[in-house]
């Protein structure tokens, strides 16, 4: 099973250079438009999955179809790594594979590990 598991995630990262190597070469705007369709639906998901952000939303009476490109991203909230330490299930997603995600420690090379 190790030996597929290391299989598959070459595999992974193979397709994701050969993926880099063909948008470095697309237009600037292509480029661009592609990131700004992924933040919008990150921030979408963020705000219908993820306790944290759902909560962010409604008390700041920010619509999350508000954020449509990239610069605003700035509207968002930066974190605390006390804030996520506090309470990490906040920041767990709701859905689905957020529910089966596999929990991943940091180091704690800045102090206390965040989960």
């Amino acid at each position: 099973m190790g030996l597929l598991r290391k299989a598959y995630g070459n595999t992974v990262v193979l397709a994701a250079a050969w993926r880099r190597r063909r948008m470095a070469r697309r237009p600037r705007a292509d480029i661009e438009d592609q990131r700004d369709r992924r933040v919008r639906s990150l921030v979408r998901f963020a705000a219908t999955t993820v306790p944290f952000y759902r909560d962010w939303f409604d008390q700041h009476q920010l619509d999350p179809r508000d954020i449509r490109r990239a610069e605003d991203l700035a509207q968002l909230p930066l974190l605390e790594k006390s804030t996520v330490r506090d309470d990490p299930e906040r920041f767990r997603s709701d859905s689905r594979r957020g529910r089966t995600a596999i929990r991943f420690n940091t180091s704690g090379s800045t102090g206390a590990p965040l989960v």
